[in-house]
């Protein structure tokens, strides 16, 4: 009796000019106990596309008995306005320790002996595909980021992509940056700590560019953080890259939080 769903909707913009599509995450546990250590993960074009937990947290430790919790992801779904329908499986553990998942067809299975590996991804999985290449995807830009530092790192697309209220970047040393993160690949997955607020994690594998982790429990050893901030008018920039950013720590431009979409 765990489940969960994705709703949409077209409402009004603030000025009533244009409709804005809204999305949300709903994860509802009718049975008469908790569960635990609760999941979801989002897909596009049925099952080929995942884009992990979007804007709900990598783990939610209890659900309560007849509790739903919503999580909008109406933001983050900006860069897939293309797609149709998206979906969310769950994955969840009962009062007796068994795993459950509950698939986007409403299936349920029983996954407690499944270890977690990686797998290829197949060409229409990969992390952007050419009709998720705006501004307002944050994998396309994290992407042209890491390009555009090794190709040129103080050329105008850099300059572009940096977030206009972030500081300390004049004073940053490209060269080191370069050595330091240059390598690095993004991992598969974007995480929205706030809804202004989207973090993703490089590895220094090279190896793993192009693979994804399937199963609970997977370690990822990051070698680093790229943070990225968001505005109506710009889309997503990188804020910082390194050491993970909260979400507390950066100031925004006077309204930002509360303007509308539109």
């Amino acid at each position: 009796m765990v489940s969960s769903w994705i709703s949409e909707d077209s409402k009004p913009n603030a000025d009533g000019t244009a409709y804005v599509r809204t999305a949300t995450i709903h994860v509802n546990n009718e049975s008469d106990e908790p569960v635990y250590d609760v999941t979801v993960n989002t897909t596009l074009d049925n099952g080929k596309h995942w884009l992990g937990p979007l804007s709900a947290p990598d783990l939610i430790p209890v659900l309560p008995a007849h509790r739903e919790l919503q999580f909008d992801i109406t933001i983050p779904m900006l860069g897939y306005r293309h797609i149709d329908t998206p979906q969310v499986l769950c994955t969840f553990v009962d009062p007796n320790g068994r795993v459950w998942e509950r698939n986007i067809d409403g299936k349920l299975r029983d996954c407690s002996k499944e270890k977690p590996h990686w797998v290829d991804q197949q060409d229409d999985q990969l992390p952007v595909k050419e009709a998720d290449c705006t501004p307002f995807n944050p994998m396309y830009v994290c992407l042209m980021f890491l390009n555009a530092l090794n190709k040129d790192p103080h050329g105008e697309i850099m300059r572009a992509l940096i977030s206009p209220h972030a500081t300390g970047w004049e004073k940053v040393d490209w060269d080191e940056l370069k050595r330091d993160y240059g390598n690095c690949v993004p991992t598969s997955n974007v995480r929205f700590p706030a809804p202004h607020v989207a973090v993703i994690l490089l590895v220094a594998d090279e190896s793993l560019q192009s693979k994804k982790a399937e199963g609970r429990g997977m370690t990822i050893n990051a070698a680093a953080a790229v943070t990225l901030t968001f505005s109506q008018e710009q889309g997503w920039r990188v804020f910082g890259i390194g050491g993970r950013v909260l979400p507390e720590d950066i100031l925004f431009p006077e309204g930002t939080l509360t303007q509308e979409l539109g």
